[in-house]
């Protein structure tokens, strides 16, 4: 796969096979066309900004999404964007926290007003290898009884950090490169941040 891109221009992905060994000369023609970005902000009900909260940008009808993540004051960018419609997606689209907005997007920059979501649940997972040494590197897989998803692993502290969950009951599955695993479960509440320990086993 092919793709050209310099800075406001881009062209599509082109897809080639090569089909003999040795070969070094193929030529390809690609034109590329004007885009633009795409930013905003995401903010709680109370003006403080959504930090890490992932946003999907996907084409109209139909088409592959790009997701960024909101940074430490809560503003998104999407560069390289062709002119087109869009819709904006707020969390990941299979567990949104609010409803997507329609973006239209021209041969210009597209600045999008603050957007809000619902201040929900966080969680603290902490993985161990064993009590009180923390276990780098960990993969997290874990899902909610009234819905909400944890994907992650954890950072060289042995924590991971989950953000925007709704209310429920989480259940944590933690595996290490090594193959040793822990699981666990926890209540989260609303607009509170709960702590999850879990000891990989032996």
């Amino acid at each position: 796969m092919l793709r050209a891109s310099a800075f406001g221009l881009a062209s599509d992905e082109q897809h080639l096979l090569l089909v003999k060994p040795g070969e070094t000369e193929l030529y390809v023609v690609m034109q590329l066309s004007v885009t633009a970005f795409v930013d905003g902000s995401v903010r709680y009900e109370d003006y403080t900004p959504a930090i890490g909260l992932e946003l999907a940008l996907e084409p109209k009808p139909a088409g592959a999404r790009v997701t960024v993540v909101s940074d430490s004051i809560g503003h998104f960018l999407f560069t390289d964007v062709k002119s087109g419609a869009y819709k904006l997606h707020f969390g990941a689209p299979e567990n949104p926290v609010r409803e997507s907005i329609d973006v239209e997007v021209g041969n210009s920059p597209q600045h999008l007003p603050d957007a809000f979501v619902p201040k929900l649940c966080e969680m603290i997972i902490r993985v161990h290898s064993t009590p009180g040494a923390p276990a780098a590197g960990v993969k997290l897989d874990g899902y909610g009884d009234r819905g909400g998803r944890i994907l992650g692993e954890t950072d060289s502290e042995g924590e991971y950090h989950a953000r925007f969950l709704p209310p429920g009951r989480f259940t944590v599955t933690a595996v290490s490169a090594e193959g040793r695993s822990a699981q666990g479960r926890k209540l989260v509440s609303e607009a509170k941040l709960e702590l999850l320990e879990l000891v990989l086993d032996q």
